[in-house]
């Protein structure tokens, strides 16, 4: 990680912190309203406290943000089917290799949900579609700030996912960058300690809730019986599933194309080539995605739109069979948080990473 980069992201994490922290404080205030006057109606529209217009304004940023990196994106593109004819003094610029279809396609869905983003924020009837949409699945409430602010931040993080993808030039690109650049230990422990920080922070640690109510909340506790059998069980069941999935898409797919499809997760497998890098990799990752998606976000958004999300994340996937893997993935480990806990999940989800990567570690050596 760079300092360009170190520093953007800070910058970022700071911004995504700051919403967070003022979307509970509008939740603290509206709750005490009630509590005060409970026959009071409280929409987010309306009469809002200061600091219900500060979140307004700072989800309207991430909007624009949105909208600006759609635009990036679109530039990169068009400049990257130009380059061929560009004068041979431009020739050593370095530019992203960005399809240009698919830069269309990114800018599309910027837009889009730029638009959605800044419906969301301003339309109540629009939330309440979300509730229904959500259904029994989740308890999505179309008048807290806080389940708000995590839709517009979800929109937005999946926006970024998708034209991150794009940027590093597909599949390819991205396994050209594991390769060049590599995947350090504390970059992985680093992304882990963001997710464990919005998910404690989103729920209100601090804020709105106790520790012991926000472990609750988030569906973590000291690993029961329960926990380590159904989580190591579910775990090898989905390596069994990936085996059989693997066996099939290897026969039905040529293999050239097979070897670009799975030239990321290769490159991702060897960049942990050592079983404490597999065990930092598996447990970091596990930890990280389940407390903040299965735990803080799943209750709210339901195993689906939980599940979509994951997918989104895991960009590396994308437009190959694996994606259906991570699908049926996210989806089983939803279903073990919802029915024993989400420590049943973190143990199923490494698990399901270390396994493989051992067992890569031991073939190799």
């Amino acid at each position: 990680m760079d300092f360009t980069n170190l520093i953007f992201i800070i910058v970022a994490l700071a911004y995504i912190g700051a919403t967070v922290y003022t979307a509970n404080m509008v939740e603290v205030s509206r709750n005490q309203k009630i509590k005060a006057d409970p026959t009071r109606p409280m929409p987010f529209e309306g009469q809002e406290p200061s600091e219900g217009r500060i979140l307004r304004w700072l989800l309207y940023g991430l909007v624009a943000m949105t909208f600006i990196l759609g635009l990036v994106v679109l530039q990169a593109g068009f400049l990257s089917g130009m380059a061929s004819e560009l004068d041979e003094q431009f020739q050593d610029i370095p530019l992203p290799s960005v399809s240009p279809a698919a830069a269309v396609f990114t800018f599309v869905l910027a837009v889009a949900v730029s638009v959605l983003s800044y419906r969301l924020i301003n339309s109540e009837a629009l939330r309440v579609r979300v509730q229904r949409l959500v259904g029994t699945w989740g308890n999505f409430k179309p008048d807290s700030s806080v389940h708000m602010t995590a839709l517009v931040l979800m929109l937005v993080i999946a926006v970024y996912a998708v034209a991150s993808f794009i940027l590093q030039g597909g599949i390819s690109g991205f396994a050209e960058q594991v390769e060049t650049s590599g995947i350090g230990a504390g970059d992985v422990i680093f992304q882990a300690v963001l997710q464990v920080v919005i998910a404690l922070l989103g729920v209100g640690l601090a804020f709105r809730r106790t520790p012991q109510q926000t472990f609750e909340r988030l569906g973590l506790r000291l690993p029961t019986a329960g926990d380590i059998l159904w989580g190591i069980g579910i775990g090898l069941l989905f390596i069994v599933i990936l085996g059989i999935f693997g066996t099939i898409w290897e026969s039905l797919t040529p293999a050239e194309q097979l070897a670009e499809q799975t030239a990321a997760a290769e490159q991702i497998s060897q960049a942990f080539a050592t079983l404490p890098l597999a065990f930092i990799m598996a447990s970091s990752a596990a930890i990280g995605e389940e407390i903040w998606i299965r735990g803080a976000l799943q209750p709210v958004f339901g195993i689906p739109i939980s599940s979509i999300f994951f997918v989104l994340l895991h960009t590396q996937y994308t437009l190959t069979p694996a994606t259906l893997i991570i699908l049926i993935l996210s989806l089983g480990l939803g279903w073990l948080r919802k029915r024993q806990s989400t420590t049943a999940a973190i143990i199923a989800h490494f698990v399901f990473n270390f396994v493989p990567l051992a067992l890569a570690v031991a073939v190799s050596t």
